[in-house]
């Protein structure tokens, strides 16, 4: 019992190291997962033992003691082809599994985000929120800021750095826009979402100009009204004109606001998620909220300046209650989480059970092979080439691995909508996942069948005669 203990939590904390890294520290074994270990234990063992059993009782051993040791071959090899071909199905159904997660993993990785994720890291600078409400003491947050900037560009491999009132690819607050004669939005239309930006913002962040130009300093002058705009936002709003537009309604519809730039869209709160409305504005503008976050591009791998980056936050300001540096890879690492997950699983348990049908086929042909060296060298004495006796025993393997596959296949097209929802940009019906799998199945088959081709390749005909 405390072997098993021991066991199940160092391989708990093994699989949220690499599968759950942020997961809590949760106890991995308690009394009621022990008892369904157990359970499951004793049931898998006395359904492995009852086969074999039913098996024995259902034997006549007369034929046995008369017939001697060939009796009972085609039962005992009927019964082990059963075996292997529902391991080689399994294979199937767990690779499958596998193939599509990694499929959905690789799509979701694919996504333009918008950013260059690679090179940039946050850092949440968390002030007191009296500090953010008064407006002395704003004014003073303010200029500490914008000296964490200036320390934190100095640091080496340091590019660019730069402000702002929430992360970028996950906050955001409803704004009204409207262009200059055109209508007002109707009740219930999807309204834009506001970011308020620094200076060097979209050249830190790695997001692309499609029109127009970015912020500049004149922008960032207390009471400017300017903004700049996604793609989708000028689509929606100017369909057949210039987004460029020194005159549009922004926030209280009173005041022009001039849209000096587009550019290209950026996800909203999720990365799989639809592409929304963004409007951005200078952290300086009025509609502006305070500033949380620092982004900082780095000319090498943001993980290796976490440390710098932190230590030059807090030379300025050693009071902030709370500054976290992560990586923007590493943010949004939860997000790819199901999929990874559900890579990892489905490809650990299907790579075992191909282990374990290669070893059954393996076995299963030596055993086949051991049995019919007579058979093999009465055939080879009678002028049998060697291509047929390759014929004879890779036919063997590869309509047990067919057979399987062919079940396999049945089973992961009836679970396939059981997954669906968890796939992305992904058929559960992908034709190449399963050609793919198919195809891994049979190889593994033919490796597996070598040694045993090999073995009946090289059985002597004469000697298989006189000991049979």
């Amino acid at each position: 019992m405390r072997l098993a203990r021991c066991s199940s939590r160092w391989s708990g904390a093994t699989l949220r190291t690499f599968l759950l890294p942020k997961a809590g520290a949760s106890a991995v074994l308690n009394g009621r997962v022990l008892a369904f270990m157990l359970a499951a234990t004793v049931i898998t063992g006395i359904l492995a033992s009852i086969v074999p059993a039913i098996v024995t009782a259902r034997r006549d051993f007369g034929p046995l003691v008369s017939a001697g040791r060939t009796s009972g071959t085609r039962e005992r090899l009927r019964l082990l082809r059963t075996l292997i071909g529902s391991q080689v199905a399994l294979a199937t159904m767990l690779l499958i599994g596998a193939g599509l997660f990694v499929t959905s993993l690789r799509n979701v990785r694919g996504i333009d985000l918008g950013v260059d994720v690679d090179h940039i890291m946050y850092v949440q600078l968390d002030s007191p929120r009296a500090r953010r409400n008064d407006s002395t003491a704003a004014a003073v947050l303010r200029a500490t800021y914008n000296t964490m900037v200036e320390r934190v560009r100095a640091v080496p491999g340091v590019a660019r750095a730069t402000l702002t009132a929430g992360e970028p690819l996950a906050s955001g607050w409803a704004i009204s826009l409207q262009r200059r004669g055109g209508p007002p939005p109707a009740p219930g239309q999807p309204m834009p979402f506001g970011r308020a930006v620094g200076s060097d913002y979209f050249e830190t962040m790695g997001t692309r100009l499609v029109r127009g130009r970015f912020f500049n300093a004149e922008d960032h002058l207390p009471g400017k009204r300017v903004a700049i705009i996604d793609e989708n936002t000028a689509k929606k709003f100017w369909p057949d004109g210039n987004p460029v537009d020194p005159c549009a309604y922004l926030g209280d519809n009173t005041q022009c606001t001039e849209i000096v730039g587009v550019v290209a869209n950026t996800v909203l709160w999720e990365m799989t998620g639809d592409k929304g409305l963004i409007v951005y504005v200078p952290i300086e503008s009025p509609w502006a909220q305070s500033v949380t976050m620092m982004e900082v591009r780095t000319s090498r791998d943001p993980a290796a300046l976490v440390g710098p980056v932190r230590q030059a936050v807090l030379s300025v300001s050693s009071d902030l209650p709370w500054v976290d540096v992560q990586p923007v890879a590493r943010r949004l690492d939860p997000q790819l989480r199901p999929w990874r997950l559900g890579a990892s699983m489905f490809t650990a348990f299907g790579v075992l059970a191909l282990c374990l049908a290669a070893v059954g086929l393996y076995g299963l042909l030596s055993y086949g092979v051991a049995q019919r060296t007579h058979e093999i060298g009465v055939r080879k004495a009678l002028g049998a080439a060697d291509s047929r006796v390759i014929r004879m025993v890779l036919g063997d393997a590869l309509a047990m691995t067919l057979v399987g596959i062919a079940i396999g296949i049945g089973l992961a097209l009836a679970a396939g909508k059981a997954i669906a929802a968890q796939l992305y940009q992904v058929s559960p019906r992908d034709p190449l996942v399963f050609v793919v799998c198919a195809a891994v199945l049979v190889i593994v088959a033919i490796v597996a069948c070598a040694a045993p081709m090999r073995r009946a390749l090289g059985v002597d005909p004469i000697v298989a005669l006189r000991t049979d």
